[in-house]
């Protein structure tokens, strides 16, 4: 059993509006195995660095109308007072330069973190979802975000063709995601993870690109070379059952 599902997982949340602070209270005080320290309403990571680093938190959730220089230098500075600290930013808007900013950080850190458009989240057991995979020091990012945070012109003609869903589990497949926790982290059955398996290796076995042998291999070693990104030690290019 993991450190997350054997005891409560510390959160501390900083919010902008009290209403958007009832608002976690409710659905995540009563519903999920949380140790809510704190909830601010203050929308200030700077006013909150010496609670944080004292309560020493699993989790900082953050949420945010928009980003901006100055928040994301407090977020640098939080996440270096306390660099094991999962971090869950939620965002209302999120403008390019900021997008790619924050692709760096996450590439600093040794801890997991997650943002999300709060557009993408409708359901409470989503962001559950994403806060005990954070505290797994896993790195979720929302679709919508992920072209530009990790290098936006990288994507090469060939993985255009896929769809956003497609891309989502291939990234996930990437990070060793097994099938059955691509459905729990995405929230749909094993069947329909095998189905966009399928359909992705369809896609790109027609333009020769997959090798003969390992097929998920293949697949994810072409993601990692088109995305620029470097197979990092916690990375797996095991073949998983599929």
């Amino acid at each position: 059993m993991s450190t997350s599902e054997s005891r409560q997982t510390r959160l501390y949340t900083l919010v902008e509006q009290e209403i958007h602070a009832d608002f976690y209270k409710a659905i995540l005080k009563w519903r999920y195995p949380v140790n809510l320290l704190h909830v601010s309403a203050s929308g200030n990571l700077a006013i909150e660095r010496e609670d944080i680093i004292r309560l020493r938190p699993d989790i900082l959730l953050i949420s945010y109308q928009a980003l901006n220089g100055k928040r994301l230098r407090e977020l640098n500075q939080t996440r270096t007072d306390c660099p094991m600290m999962g971090v869950v930013l939620i965002l209302a808007s999120c403008d390019f330069a900021s997008v790619r900013t924050l692709g760096q950080v996450i590439k600093a850190s040794e801890a997991g973190m997650a943002v999300f458009l709060n557009e993408s989240l409708t359901k409470s057991n989503q962001l559950w979802g994403i806060i005990r995979s954070v505290s797994e020091k896993r790195v979720i990012i929302d679709p919508s975000l992920r072209e530009v945070m990790l290098g936006g012109n990288t994507m090469t003609a060939l993985l255009r063709g896929l769809t956003e869903r497609e891309i989502e589990v291939l990234d996930l497949m990437a990070k060793g995601y097994t099938n059955a926790s691509l459905a729990k982290t995405l929230f749909i059955d094993v069947k329909t993870v095998r189905h966009h398996i399928s359909n992705m290796y369809s896609k790109l076995a027609a333009d020769n690109l997959l090798g003969s042998r390992n097929r998920r291999v293949s697949a994810i070693r072409l993601y990692l070379e088109t995305t620029g990104q470097l197979v990092s030690a916690g990375t797996h290019l095991l073949p998983h059952k599929e």
